[in-house]
């Protein structure tokens, strides 16, 4: 498959049937497949325009095929990251030259170039759902002198992570816990706290926070807007209908909301403070 537009009724027949195709593919045995997950890849990368979409979104089932998409392209994103941070671990290689081959090392850049003037050298960032990978971790540290704390629930992400960190030399500036968001407020004081885009359930990380956190926190959570009215790709649209679409009836929280003031809002991230 090609990353161009696609059009043309056979692909709107067709689609369904491709979805199934990938949504019988068993994670456990296919998860050391890079083909499949490169296929998995490709199929979601398929352009697509407004037209497009409406024939898709009315296809029988969409929705319940899409959220089973969305959670299996996450999953197989995370162990290629986690395949990725392993390579490094074991690479003899300088490591700063095999983290600019990770295929979003750009998009990370260019992310924390917006980011990083809200937050002060001399606080550190605490980062809910760090991954095996933590390279906005490792970018702040090296780029912008910000150190920080991660959170990550899953144990082999918290060792692999570790790891990394050590290969880059970084265990004074970056250390890595096992939790979640239930871990928040840390024992370390902490006025920035940064979500990561993955981080679920959003509904109860949110709600958390509404109480957790003392006044003047930071919190800046990722997000990622989309134009739903020009095109985009097929992976944007399962995201949306399976992720997206559904936490756009918990915000705002209430409780949320009378106890932070959003202060900053781009397409890739909301800015909030503790009031």
């Amino acid at each position: 498959m090609k990353n161009n537009r696609t059009t043309g009724i056979n692909f709107t027949e067709n689609i369904f049937t491709l979805m199934n195709l990938f949504k019988n593919i068993s994670l456990d045995k296919y998860a050391n497949s890079i083909s499949i997950l490169q296929n998995l890849y490709e199929f979601g990368d398929i352009v697509i325009d407004n037209d497009m979409k409406k024939k898709i979104v009315s296809l029988p089932n969409f929705l319940y095929t899409a959220k089973y998409l969305y959670q299996m392209i996450e999953k197989l994103s995370w162990k290629e990251e986690e395949e990725f941070a392993r390579s490094i671990i074991t690479d003899k290689r300088d490591p700063w030259l095999q983290l600019k081959k990770f295929k979003s090392y750009n998009l990370y850049l260019e992310q924390l170039q917006k980011e990083h003037k809200f937050f002060d050298k001399e606080e550190k960032i605490v980062f809910l759902g760090s991954g095996p990978l933590p390279i906005s971790q490792i970018l702040f540290a090296i780029e912008y002198g910000i150190d920080s704390i991660g959170i990550e629930c899953v144990p082999e992400y918290v060792s692999t992570s570790k790891k990394v960190i050590e290969v880059f030399g970084l265990t004074k500036n970056i250390s890595i816990i096992q939790g979640n968001h239930f871990s928040l407020p840390l024992k370390e004081e902490h006025k920035n706290l940064i979500i990561a885009y993955q981080a679920v359930p959003q509904n109860e990380i949110f709600f958390h926070l509404s109480k957790a956190l003392s006044q003047n926190t930071k919190i800046l959570h990722r997000i990622n807007t989309k134009d739903f009215n020009h095109c985009y790709t097929l992976r944007d649209l399962i995201t949306y209908y399976s992720r997206d679409v559904n936490n756009l009836s918990l915000f705002p929280f209430t409780e949320f909301n009378n106890s932070y003031l959003k202060i900053y809002t781009s397409s890739s991230f909301i800015l909030y403070i503790k009031i």
